[in-house]
C-alpha cells in the first residue's frame, strides 16, 4: 500500500516502465525492427524528479529498489519520462 501520492505513481510508473520494455522487446524480436525509445508521461513531477535523479533518502528507502530499475532503464535510454500538465 502506498502511502503517498507520490509513491503510487512511482509504482504504477515502475509497473508501466517494465510492461512497455517487455513489450518493446518481444515486438523488436517478433517483428525484426530496432527497438524504439519507451516514452511514459507522468502528471507527477516529483515521481520524475525522483527517477531522474536518484539519491538514497530515508524517507523512500522502503521504494529503493524499485526505483533503482527505473533509474536503470532511464539511464540506458530505454524509457524517457515527460511531465504532461493535466487541467482539472
Amino acid at each position: 500500500m502506498a502511502l503517498s501520492s507520490c509513491e503510487s505513481e512511482l509504482m504504477a510508473k515502475t509497473q508501466a516502465a517494465k510492461e512497455a520494455v517487455w513489450l518493446n522487446k518481444f515486438l523488436s524480436e517478433v517483428l525484426y525492427q530496432e527497438q524504439v525509445v519507451v516514452v511514459i508521461y507522468y502528471n507527477n513531477q516529483g515521481a520524475i524528479t525522483l527517477a531522474k535523479n536518484y539519491q538514497f533518502y530515508t524517507r523512500t528507502k522502503h521504494i529503493d529498489i524499485r526505483e533503482k530499475w527505473v533509474h536503470e532503464a532511464i539511464a540506458s535510454k530505454e524509457v524517457v519520462l515527460e511531465y504532461v500538465l493535466t487541467d482539472l
